[in-house]
Parts: structure tokens; sequence; C-alpha cells
């Protein structure tokens, strides 16, 4: 039996939908605010079994809702026959997110582990190790950017079409099961709808709603934003925003803290968060917040603008998804995974040293772009950096550095860049643009690949192809 919901659906459990088709239960995969999914013996079907009784008007909404095509959300199939619920398509060998991002991995024996990491395997650092070992075997800080920039996309699409999703938690939306992969899928379309419907009920999975959503007064874009932010926060820091100090130790209590229940409060959003840069008294830190987010910067500011008091009572003010995908995408283009210490950092005014283990040994490829005028001036576009794992390295240049990111064109490539011993190889250009080397007096266009002997930087101009906006761009390419 599921202890959320109390649905005596066992292994092994025939069940029937409307077409009189049987599905065995084969297992539990994750529960919400309004139920419970399981997987079946057939691996490409799932079953949702609802809280309420509500299959037929399920079906109707979803018909008459304008869904966007083409976007990653699991929607019912076929409604089931003797309960309230219904059969998807289910993603094969993928798993909600709070398995993939969860802290709870242990070293096997004789797993080679990074000098750096290892030498943090002590009785007084054993829980930072544990928490580093995890982060980094669950694909550390880029895989959760890249996995909540495509929940953004997919929000922000949903909002842009007038639809709220409702009750966004880390175990209503999948990911690949293998590392190397990133497709993300919403599973749970039950409560999919206008606002005007949506703000009228208050689904919700404990710990991740917005506070005005635990009040009972409904789902709007604003409290979808709050959860999908909170998640965020919670898969990238290791902490929930609201879950501080006061949490951990009685020491401090006041009467009022001590005669309430604190984990209510916490859940509802009602303490200060554990960054509140107006009130510390529930502030939380494992000492690695500015390392993975850094103070002051446009993370931290819209962590901030979201659980600050102002965001929890003045939903209008919060962040939206459109933003969030855009400081997301920015913060993953800047971010470097150290081939010392295995940990992502973000390059700083002192240089290309790695803030986790001060290793000054990655190379890294930097793109900066700008926009150029008639009159000299000269306006930042684009910041783009990777690092170059081998000599014989790929990077893919993605097409944002040159016009500024668009959700739709995520997976765009503007052009490769290759290294070959000391050379460096411009190609594979994206034909909706025009290139040519910045110093080439004869203004040649570039087609096919230009190779750069021995040095560490270039510039390209670029325009876009029918656009009378992506026009004089300037390129520069540098090796650090």
């Amino acid at each position: 039996m599921d202890k959320k919901s109390g649905n005596l659906l066992t292994s092994g459990e025939k069940i029937l939908d409307l077409n009189e088709n049987e599905h065995v239960v084969r297992n539990f995969i994750a529960g919400g605010g309004q139920g419970e999914i399981y997987s079946t013996k057939d691996p490409s079907i799932a079953l949702k079994i609802n809280k309420k009784n509500d299959n037929n008007e399920l079906f109707e909404t979803l018909l008459r809702l304008p869904i966007p095509k083409n976007i990653n959300i699991t929607l019912p199939i076929a409604i089931l026959k003797e309960k309230s619920g219904y059969i998807m398509f289910f993603l094969e060998k993928m798993i909600p997110f709070e398995k993939v991002f969860g802290r709870n991995l242990l070293p096997q024996k004789g797993e080679v582990i990074n000098s750096w990491l290892k030498s943090l395997d002590t009785e007084e650092n054993g829980v930072l190790f544990n928490d580093f070992y995890n982060f980094q075997k669950t694909g550390g800080k880029a895989k959760r950017l890249l996995a909540y920039l495509k929940c953004g996309i997919i929000m922000a699409k949903l909002h842009t079409n007038g639809l709220v999703y409702c009750d966004f938690s880390s175990n209503n939306v999948f990911i690949s099961e293998n590392i190397e992969y990133n497709n993300v899928y919403f599973i749970d379309a039950d409560n999919l709808n206008f606002q005007e419907y949506t703000k009228k009920q208050g689904y919700y999975t404990p710990w991740f709603a917005a506070p005005e959503v635990v009040n009972g007064r409904g789902c709007t874009y604003y409290s979808d934003d709050y959860s999908l932010i909170l998640s965020f926060f919670w898969d990238l820091i290791g902490i929930h925003p609201f879950k501080g100090q006061k949490l951990d130790t009685e020491d401090d209590f006041d009467m009022e803290d001590f005669s309430d229940n604190l984990e209510e409060k916490a859940m509802a959003g009602i303490l200060p968060w554990i960054r509140d840069k107006e009130d510390d008294s529930n502030f939380k830190d494992k000492g690695t917040y500015d390392l993975l987010v850094r103070e002051n910067s446009e993370l931290d500011n819209l962590f901030d603008r979201t659980f600050s008091q102002k965001g929890k009572e003045k939903k209008l003010t919060r962040p939206t998804s459109f933003e969030l995908t855009y400081e997301i995408v920015k913060e993953l283009d800047r971010t470097i995974k150290c081939k010392n210490c295995e940990m992502e950092y973000v390059i700083r005014n002192e240089g290309n040293k790695c803030s986790w283990c001060d290793s000054t040994h990655n190379k890294i490829l930097k793109v900066n772009t700008f926009k150029l005028y008639p009159n000299g001036k000269k306006n930042k576009i684009w910041d783009f950096m990777k690092e170059i794992k081998i000599d014989k390295d790929e990077i893919s240049i993605p097409v944002r550095i040159a016009e500024d990111f668009l959700i739709d064109r995520l997976e765009e490539e503007l052009f490769k860049i290759k290294f070959v011993d000391e050379s460096m190889i411009v190609c594979y250009f994206n034909e909706e643009f025009e290139f040519k080397l910045a110093d080439d007096k004869n203004e040649k266009k570039l087609y096919e690949k230009v190779k750069i002997e021995k040095k560490k930087n270039i510039q390209l101009f670029c325009d876009k192809k029918n656009s009378p906006f992506v026009k004089n761009i300037l390129i520069e390419v540098e090796v650090i």
C-alpha cells in the first residue's frame, strides 16, 4: 500500500482501462499532491491513480486546452475503468528529478575518486565528502542547470499559451536515467488549465508550493514560477530554502517558535529564507553557496526576489519562468568543469582559477560577442566559456551568442571549434549567417572551415541573412 494515498496497488495487480486493456502493476514510481504514479509490466505504459474522482472531467478539460505541440508533457491516453486515474505513455529509462539529484549515493569498493575529493574523506569532513561525491556523480552543477533550463522552457511555453501547470515538484518532472542524456518531461498534466480555473483550486506537493497556494488561494502563473524556482534551488544547493537553522536546533527557540510547528511554517514559507538579506535568524550555509551561486550574482538576486518577504507577499514581483531560463542559460554558458577536482565554477576577476581547489591548469575556450555601431560603440551580447578537455576536443558554439537567447533555439549551433595539435579550426558554419575574419582585408566570406595555426585568439564578423537586427556582430574567440 502506498503511504501517501492509501491506494492498494501492489505488484502484479491487474488494472483495466475503458478500452478493456489490462495493465499489470510493477512498482510505485513517484507521488504528487493529487495522486501516485506506477510503472507496469509494459515498460512504455504507466498508471496514474488520482485522489479525486474526476476522470471524465479531466479528459474533457485536456481536449479543449491549447497545449503546444511537441511540448515535453506526458498526457493521458485512456482513463481507468474501476479506479480514478488514467494510463499514459511512460518515459522508459527516465526517472524523477528527486531520485537523480538526490544525495544518497555511496562510493563503491575500489571506485576511483579524484585526489581532491579523496582528501575530504576524513572523519572531520565526512558529511562534506558525501555531499560533494553525490553532487559529482549526479552530474554536478551543469547537469542541474541544463535540467532546470529545460523545465523553465516547458513552463514558459505553457504560460505563453495561457496555461497554468500547478503542482510542480521534483516528483513530477523526469529526466534521462543515463547521466549523459538530458531529456526532460513533465509527467502530471492533471491540473493543467487556464488560470481562471486553476486559481480556484489548490492541489500541491508539500514543501514545493507557494505560500498563497498553501493558504488556499489557488494556483497561478506566479505560483508555478515559485515552485519551479524553489525546486531548482533545492536541487542545486541541496537545502530547502526555508529549512534553516531554526529547524536544526531548539537552543535559540523563543516561546512563539517553540509553541508553533516550525516545519509547517517552513513549508508555508512563513520563516525567513536561509539567505535572507533582511533577517538572518534562519540563516544556513554549508559553506558552498557562494561557490555555487555567488553572492549578489544574477541567480542570487533571482532567488532573493522569490523567497524574500516581498517575493512571498507580492507575487507580481517574482521572477518569471522566462527570466529563470535566461539567467540559467547565462550561468550555464559561464560554468567550467575543473579537470583537477571535477567540480564546476564560474571564472571571476582573479583569472582562470578554480574556486574549489585553486587549480590554474584548466584550458578554457572563451567566446565573447558584441554588437557594433557606426559611431564606434559596441555593446556586449554574450559570454560563452567551455573547458577544453583534450587537444582534439570539439566544442559547439550556440547560436544564442549572436542573437541572444530564444527558448525555441536552445539546441541550435552557430559553428564548431576543433582543436588539433596547436591549431584551432572553426567549421560547420550555420547557413543562416554569414561569417568573415575581422583581419581579412579582402573580406572573404567563410563557408566550410578556417584553420588558425598556432594562435590563441581570432575575431569574426557575423551577420544573419535576411535579418535587419542581427547585423555587425563581432565574435572574439580566445583560449585562456
